[in-house]
Formats: structure tokens, sequence, C-alpha cells
């Protein structure tokens, strides 16, 4: 069972919600056993079931926001509350769909087993980006405008679309995309689901030809000559025409902004609150 995080949604504000392709049945070994769809009453005991995990997972974490600026800017994003007026309908009739205290459960898309396109499609939606660019249009006055897939269009300026995006970055170390069960790269039955490559005859070489040369592994390419290729950016060169070298990798906060500030780079620190102290009438009192 695959599934996609995303943290976006239509509008561009954080939202996270999960998109998952579950098999309509289990697997014995390599023999798939087909089961019948779910009822409404299943959605909303699955429901349930996560909820009440999650709320225990919840209570178990110690509140965290805002630690920092972009902590700050997703929970903007997360409680924004934006004016998009009369939505749509939504066509098709709703079923299959289970709600409780904010979160909701969509069971209803299915796809047939041998209609690959449409799976594949499926596939493409829940691995889909956080803005289309085909949809977003730089206007004369320099804002853009974004056609949502509701219909709605959002006038933006640069600064505001930039802040839309930062807050939907995903978290370091996180994957987006997992695999569980018969899925997974770890489960036994996984070789039985793969489709087994047809065996291919070895040609032998020429008697005259050259040795073949071992492969060798490809080089892991460094982030500085991904930044010049992506962003045509040497980070390596300096202001000053020098080049830069690491000497240092900082990974601590508060130790990252004291060195900033010995640079200049940040403003230097308020001074420290003074802490309470006795009412100085008592020091007066003579024995």
């Amino acid at each position: 069972m695959p599934h996609n995080l995303q943290l976006f949604s239509a509008s561009m504000t954080l939202q996270p919600h999960l998109h998952l392709l579950v098999p309509q049945g289990v697997f014995d070994g390599a023999t798939f056993i087909e089961l019948p769809p779910p009822s409404q009453e299943e959605v909303a005991a699955v429901l349930a079931r996560m909820l009440a995990q999650a709320q225990r997972t919840f209570e178990s974490m110690e509140a965290a926001w805002p630690k920092d600026a972009f902590e700050a800017l997703q929970r903007q994003s997360a409680q924004e509350r934006l004016d998009l007026g009369e939505l749509p309908e939504p066509s098709g009739r709703a079923r299959l769909v289970a709600v409780g205290m904010g979160f909701s459960l969509h069971a209803g898309t299915q796809t047939h087993a041998n209609d690959r396109e449409a799976l594949a499609r499926l596939c493409r939606y829940g691995a889909r980006g956080p803005i289309a660019e085909s949809r977003l249009t730089l206007l004369e006055d320099g804002r853009y405008e974004y056609q949502t897939k509701k219909g709605i269009t959002l006038v933006l300026t640069a600064a505001q679309l930039t802040r839309r995006l930062i807050s939907l970055i995903p978290p370091a170390r996180l994957h987006l995309v997992n695999f569980y069960g018969a899925f997974s790269s770890h489960s036994k039955a996984r070789s039985t689901l793969l489709p087994k490559a047809a065996p291919c005859a070895e040609t032998p070489p020429a008697p005259d030809a050259p040795p073949a040369t071992p492969k060798t592994k490809r080089p892991r390419i460094d982030w500085a000559t991904l930044h010049a290729r992506t962003w045509n950016c040497d980070v390596w060169r300096c202001h000053c025409g020098g080049k830069r070298r690491v000497t240092a990798v900082v990974t601590n906060r508060s130790t990252a902004e004291e060195m900033l500030r010995n640079m200049g780079r940040l403003p230097p620190s308020p001074p420290p609150t003074p802490l309470a102290q006795a009412p100085p009438q008592l020091e007066l009192l003579v024995p």
C-alpha cells in the first residue's frame, strides 16, 4: 500500500493530507484474495480508529509552535481563511466519506485492475507539486495571477507568493512517498508481485575485442554544483572576488545567530530582562 504526503491545498495553503493507494483485497503469498468494497460504516470506523491514535500521539507531543519564523509562517498558512466566494458544487454524488474532529476520509475513488492509464493518472495526482506553472501568469503590474482547479482566481504579489511556497516546504529527512505491506521493500511477498524479467542470452565477446572496462560508480554531485546548474549561481565565489571554503558546519540555531551577530549580519541581541528583586525598604532598617 503506497501513500503520498501532500502539505498543500488547491489555493497553496498549508493543508497536510495523505493519498493512499489501497488494493481491494489481501495477499496470501503470491495469491491475491479480492474483497468487497467497504461500506459507509466501515469507512467511519477506520476514521474513528485513526483519530483515536492521532489524539494520543498529539497529546504526548510538546507544543512547539511557534519556534521560529518558518513555523510561524506555517501556522499562519494553516489558519489563514481565504475569501474565495461561492465555491462550485462538487460534481457527482459524494459517497464513502467520513468526517470527524476536523478530519475527513474519502474512500470513493477506485480504478479497474486493467485500467493502467487511470492508475497512472491517479498516481500522478498524488505526487503532483504545490503549484502548476501552466495556471500561473505574471501580470503587467508585477503581481501574479493563479487559476485554481475550483475556478477561483488568486492575485498575489511576489512576496505573498513566495511566503505561500515557503510555508509548504516539507520538513527535512521526511519521505513523501512510503510503501507498506506487500509493497514494502522489506516484504517477503514483494518478489512474487513484481514481474520477472525475461532471461536474455549473453553474446560471447569477439576474439579480437578489447577487454570490457568495469563500470565505475557515478560520483555524488555536491550541493554547490547543483546550485550552479539549477540557479546559475556560483556559491563558492565571494563578493570580494575570492573563493569561499567550508570551515565549520553549524546546526545549532543559537550558535549560528551568535556567529552572524559577530559578523554584523544580524542586529545585536537585546539586553537581558532584569530579574525581579525584593523591595529595598527592608535593607534600610537599622537593627
